[in-house]
């Protein structure tokens, strides 16, 4: 299948179906099994106070810094207030998206999944229109022939192909050169106790806080 998409980046000249548009798609999270025995998935592990607050925090103080287009020329930096991309990556990357959400979502989705991925969306000269957060989940990078590509699913479930140029991908600590490894994935261990801890709580309570034994 990852051969025939990439296969198919020579037969098509547009990356991107118009009909299909490329975004966050299936959202496939079905989780990673812990000691436990608990399926640490995305959602539950967000219900975990303790991994929502601290991907919350983190990803709230990222968002807010500032990020600018700057030019650079004899010995002189200053802002580039004219780059097209100025007013994208300040104040609005898309018409749904605001520029302290764009970064806080690709900020936790580099903690929680390792990698953070946007597709930038053109006009046919090249310029940028739009940033569009892609699942993480769902989107991975691929080599051939030398070149990297990445690979994404669409709404319709089949895989989509994007150039190297037109994905912005923000890793986390790396065993590879491509893929970063996910806090969830790593920690899966320490969530699903966690997780497990307070479903076992909540059965006992359920209960009315009776033991159920027989003596």
């Amino acid at each position: 299948m990852i051969l025939d998409a990439i296969g198919s980046l020579f037969r098509n000249q547009s990356i991107e179906n118009p009909s299909t548009p490329i975004g966050w798609g299936m959202f496939s999270d079905s989780g990673v099994e812990s000691s436990s025995g608990v399926m640490v998935s995305r959602m539950n592990a967000l219900g975990f106070h303790p991994y929502y607050r601290g991907m919350d925090l983190v990803s709230s103080y990222v968002g807010k810094l500032p990020l600018h287009v700057e030019r650079v020329g004899d010995g002189v930096r200053e802002k580039a207030t004219s780059h097209p991309n100025y007013n994208h990556l300040l104040w609005r990357p898309s018409p749904e998206m605001s520029a302290l959400q764009w970064k806080k979502s690709m900020e936790f989705l580099r903690m929680d999944e390792g990698n953070g991925y946007t597709f930038l969306r053109r006009l046919g000269n090249g310029t940028i229109t739009e940033f569009v957060l892609l699942n993480a989940a769902d989107t991975w990078p691929v080599r051939a022939n030398g070149k990297l590509y990445y690979l994404t699913k669409r709404s319709d479930g089949q895989d989509q192909l994007m150039l190297r140029e037109d994905v912005i991908h923000i890793r986390n600590l790396c065993g590879s050169e491509l893929r970063g490894y996910g806090l969830r994935h790593l920690g899966r261990n320490s969530i699903g106790a966690g997780i497990a801890t307070i479903e076992y709580r909540a059965r006992f309570f359920r209960n009315g806080a009776a033991p159920l034994v027989v003596i």
